[in-house]
Protein backbone atom coordinates (compact mmCIF):
# COMPACT_ATOMS: atom_id res chain seq x y z
CA UNK A 1 0.00 0.00 0.00
CA UNK A 2 1.18 4.30 -0.86
CA UNK A 3 1.35 6.40 1.74
CA UNK A 4 -0.79 7.73 -0.77
CA UNK A 5 -3.49 5.01 -0.18
CA UNK A 6 -2.81 4.89 3.77
CA UNK A 7 -3.58 8.91 4.30
CA UNK A 8 -6.88 8.29 2.62
CA UNK A 9 -7.98 5.33 4.25
CA UNK A 10 -6.70 6.77 7.85
CA UNK A 11 -8.53 10.50 6.97
CA UNK A 12 -11.80 8.33 5.71
CA UNK A 13 -11.37 6.13 8.96
CA UNK A 14 -10.71 8.93 11.31
CA UNK A 15 -14.36 10.44 10.12
CA UNK A 16 -15.93 7.04 10.75
CA UNK A 17 -14.47 6.90 14.47
CA UNK A 18 -15.93 10.76 15.20
CA UNK A 19 -19.48 9.31 14.18
CA UNK A 20 -18.57 7.13 17.08
CA UNK A 21 -17.51 3.61 15.39
CA UNK A 22 -14.38 2.01 17.10
CA UNK A 23 -11.67 1.63 14.19
CA UNK A 24 -8.48 0.62 16.20
CA UNK A 25 -7.64 -1.85 13.65
CA UNK A 26 -6.26 1.22 11.80
CA UNK A 27 -3.94 2.23 14.12
CA UNK A 28 -1.05 0.13 12.45
CA UNK A 29 -1.34 2.11 9.34
CA UNK A 30 -1.28 5.48 11.39
CA UNK A 31 1.56 4.44 12.72
CA UNK A 32 3.36 3.94 9.86
CA UNK A 33 2.28 7.70 8.72
CA UNK A 34 3.53 8.83 11.60
CA UNK A 35 7.06 7.59 10.77
CA UNK A 36 7.12 8.71 7.42
CA UNK A 37 9.69 11.08 6.09
CA UNK A 38 7.21 12.90 4.20
CA UNK A 39 5.68 15.60 6.02
CA UNK A 40 2.18 15.36 4.35
CA UNK A 41 2.14 11.36 5.67
CA UNK A 42 3.56 12.21 9.16
CA UNK A 43 1.11 14.86 9.44
CA UNK A 44 -1.47 12.75 9.00
CA UNK A 45 -0.38 10.12 11.33
CA UNK A 46 0.28 12.98 14.25
CA UNK A 47 -3.92 14.05 13.56
CA UNK A 48 -5.16 10.75 13.64
CA UNK A 49 -2.97 9.75 16.91
CA UNK A 50 -4.06 13.00 18.12
CA UNK A 51 -7.84 12.36 18.02
CA UNK A 52 -7.71 8.61 18.30
CA UNK A 53 -5.13 8.39 21.21
CA UNK A 54 -5.11 9.18 25.03
CA UNK A 55 -2.48 9.73 27.87
CA UNK A 56 -3.22 5.73 29.00
CA UNK A 57 -4.14 4.01 26.08
CA UNK A 58 -2.61 0.94 25.18
CA UNK A 59 -0.72 1.42 22.22
CA UNK A 60 0.53 5.14 22.87
CA UNK A 61 4.30 3.23 23.60
CA UNK A 62 4.54 2.46 19.84
CA UNK A 63 4.47 6.33 18.99
CA UNK A 64 7.06 7.16 21.40
CA UNK A 65 9.94 7.11 19.21
CA UNK A 66 8.43 9.70 16.99
CA UNK A 67 7.91 11.95 19.36
CA UNK A 68 11.49 12.09 20.74
CA UNK A 69 12.59 12.06 17.25
CA UNK A 70 10.44 15.00 16.35
CA UNK A 71 10.75 16.92 19.56
CA UNK A 72 15.03 17.07 19.20
CA UNK A 73 16.44 20.84 18.45
CA UNK A 74 17.74 19.79 14.92
CA UNK A 75 14.34 18.44 13.56
CA UNK A 76 12.47 20.03 10.92
CA UNK A 77 10.59 23.07 12.23
CA UNK A 78 7.44 21.46 10.90
CA UNK A 79 8.08 17.90 12.24
CA UNK A 80 8.70 19.92 15.55
CA UNK A 81 5.40 22.24 15.39
CA UNK A 82 2.75 18.70 14.46
CA UNK A 83 4.77 16.65 17.10
CA UNK A 84 3.99 19.52 20.16
CA UNK A 85 -0.04 19.97 19.01
CA UNK A 86 -0.20 16.42 19.52
CA UNK A 87 1.87 16.29 22.93
CA UNK A 88 -0.17 18.95 24.32
CA UNK A 89 -3.48 17.08 23.27
CA UNK A 90 -2.56 13.58 24.11
CA UNK A 91 -1.03 14.48 27.48
CA UNK A 92 -0.41 11.19 29.31
CA UNK A 93 2.41 10.29 32.74
CA UNK A 94 4.55 8.33 30.79
CA UNK A 95 4.73 9.87 27.41
CA UNK A 96 5.63 13.94 29.75
CA UNK A 97 8.00 11.91 31.28
CA UNK A 98 9.98 10.75 28.69
CA UNK A 99 9.79 13.83 26.61
CA UNK A 100 9.82 16.84 28.96
CA UNK A 101 13.66 17.15 28.40
CA UNK A 102 13.04 17.59 25.19
CA UNK A 103 10.05 20.00 25.46
CA UNK A 104 12.20 22.02 27.71
CA UNK A 105 15.00 22.24 25.24
CA UNK A 106 13.12 23.32 22.40
CA UNK A 107 11.05 26.02 24.21
CA UNK A 108 14.43 27.34 25.65
CA UNK A 109 16.30 27.75 22.59
CA UNK A 110 14.38 27.60 19.53
CA UNK A 111 14.49 30.73 17.40
CA UNK A 112 11.05 29.83 15.79
CA UNK A 113 7.97 31.55 17.24
CA UNK A 114 5.32 29.07 16.40
CA UNK A 115 7.57 26.44 17.85
CA UNK A 116 8.12 28.04 21.30
CA UNK A 117 5.03 28.45 21.46
CA UNK A 118 3.39 24.93 20.48
CA UNK A 119 6.60 24.07 23.06
CA UNK A 120 4.66 26.10 25.90
CA UNK A 121 0.93 24.42 25.29
CA UNK A 122 3.05 21.38 25.23
CA UNK A 123 5.01 21.74 28.70
CA UNK A 124 1.82 23.06 30.08
CA UNK A 125 0.06 19.73 29.64
CA UNK A 126 2.86 18.30 30.75
CA UNK A 127 3.04 20.09 33.93
CA UNK A 128 -0.77 19.47 34.53
CA UNK A 129 0.00 15.43 33.94
CA UNK A 130 2.90 15.40 35.62
CA UNK A 131 4.22 18.70 37.87
CA UNK A 132 7.25 16.99 38.78
CA UNK A 133 8.93 17.32 35.43
CA UNK A 134 9.72 20.79 35.56
CA UNK A 135 11.07 21.73 38.94
CA UNK A 136 9.92 25.17 39.68
CA UNK A 137 12.22 25.69 42.53
CA UNK A 138 15.86 25.77 40.68
CA UNK A 139 14.03 26.82 37.36
CA UNK A 140 11.82 29.60 38.10
CA UNK A 141 14.62 32.66 36.83
CA UNK A 142 14.82 30.72 33.16
CA UNK A 143 11.21 31.51 33.14
CA UNK A 144 10.80 34.68 34.39
CA UNK A 145 13.59 35.78 31.69
CA UNK A 146 11.49 34.02 28.99
CA UNK A 147 8.07 35.67 30.13
CA UNK A 148 9.72 38.98 30.33
CA UNK A 149 11.07 39.58 27.23
CA UNK A 150 7.79 37.80 25.69
CA UNK A 151 5.79 40.00 26.84
CA UNK A 152 7.90 43.24 26.51
CA UNK A 153 8.95 42.60 23.35
CA UNK A 154 6.62 40.13 21.41
CA UNK A 155 3.60 41.34 19.31
CA UNK A 156 2.37 37.84 18.73
CA UNK A 157 -0.68 37.44 20.23
CA UNK A 158 -0.80 33.17 19.81
CA UNK A 159 2.92 33.74 21.38
CA UNK A 160 1.86 35.70 24.64
CA UNK A 161 -1.34 33.80 25.18
CA UNK A 162 0.79 30.49 25.19
CA UNK A 163 3.00 32.59 27.78
CA UNK A 164 0.47 33.49 29.70
CA UNK A 165 -1.42 30.61 30.11
CA UNK A 166 2.17 28.42 30.90
CA UNK A 167 2.49 31.14 33.47
CA UNK A 168 -1.07 30.56 35.12
CA UNK A 169 -0.53 27.33 35.18
CA UNK A 170 2.84 27.46 36.66
CA UNK A 171 1.35 29.96 39.36
CA UNK A 172 -1.09 27.53 40.13
CA UNK A 173 1.51 25.27 42.16
CA UNK A 174 4.02 28.05 43.12
CA UNK A 175 2.56 31.51 42.78
CA UNK A 176 5.68 33.14 44.74
CA UNK A 177 7.79 32.44 42.41
CA UNK A 178 6.37 34.95 40.05
CA UNK A 179 5.61 37.53 41.75
CA UNK A 180 8.58 39.85 40.25
CA UNK A 181 6.71 39.18 36.90
CA UNK A 182 3.27 40.98 37.98
CA UNK A 183 4.60 44.64 36.95
CA UNK A 184 4.58 43.17 33.38
CA UNK A 185 1.42 41.94 33.19
CA UNK A 186 -0.16 44.44 34.45
CA UNK A 187 1.23 46.88 31.53
CA UNK A 188 0.88 44.39 29.11
CA UNK A 189 -2.96 44.07 29.68
CA UNK A 190 -3.15 47.82 30.08
CA UNK A 191 -1.88 48.25 26.66
CA UNK A 192 -4.36 46.09 25.30
CA UNK A 193 -6.95 48.06 26.94
CA UNK A 194 -5.76 51.30 25.70
CA UNK A 195 -4.77 50.10 21.90
CA UNK A 196 -6.94 50.99 19.70
CA UNK A 197 -6.04 48.94 17.17
CA UNK A 198 -7.81 45.65 18.33
CA UNK A 199 -11.08 46.59 16.83
CA UNK A 200 -12.72 45.12 14.14
CA UNK A 201 -15.98 45.79 12.27
CA UNK A 202 -16.52 48.89 15.46
CA UNK A 203 -16.19 45.91 17.92
CA UNK A 204 -13.35 45.43 20.39
CA UNK A 205 -11.57 42.21 19.93
CA UNK A 206 -14.46 39.58 18.95
CA UNK A 207 -12.25 36.88 18.90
Amino acid sequence: MTNYHRRKYVIKLLYIHLLGVEVDFILPESFNLLYSSKFTSKAMGYVYIGVVLHGVHISLPSTYEAFITDTKLNSEVCNQIISLAAIATIGGADLSGLIAPSIKQLLLKTENLEVQQKAMMALLRIFRDLPDQVDLKFQTRVFLQLFQHILISSDNKGLVNSALSLMHGFCEKSPENFVDILPNVIDYFENVVNKTDNEYGNIYQPW
